[in-house]
């Protein structure tokens, strides 16, 4: 099992992801979500590695804030963080409320792939893929 340690900024943790897509690949940080159950990157970033979210034809019901809303999801070449790069990766295309001072969500469908127990009050994570 290998651990690592998370950032953390009052009650939250983050770590930092790099995505890849069809036209580059982008670094950022990524708050760690256990009550989302997707991983969510804003529209305009994958934007900006060549996909176009309004496009998907795979759709998600997701629930917001202000909400439930349908988002697209958006198939990247892959994912990569805390260690570990999952290739052909699925993430919902949404743009992030302000203030979570983060450009990503790593949710529970990269966390259970993965095998991750997380240690809050230590600011670790432990990865048993």
């Amino acid at each position: 099992m290998k651990q690592y340690s998370l950032e953390k900024h009052w009650n939250l943790l983050f770590t930092q992801g790099a995505l890849k897509g069809k036209k580059g690949i982008v670094s950022l940080r990524m708050l760690i979500d256990t009550g989302s159950t997707y991983t969510i990157v804003p529209i305009e970033i994958l934007e900006s590695i060549g996909f176009n979210p309004h496009d998907s034809k795979d759709k998600v019901w997701i629930t917001s804030a202000s909400g439930y809303i349908v988002a697209p999801r958006i198939e990247i070449d892959w994912l990569h963080t805390l260690g570990i790069k999952i290739g052909d990766f699925c993430v919902v295309a949404h743009t992030l409320p302000q203030g979570i001072y983060a450009k990503g969500i790593l949710g529970m469908d990269f966390l259970n792939r993965v095998n991750a127990v997380i240690d809050v009050k230590k600011g670790v994570i432990k990865i048993k893929r």
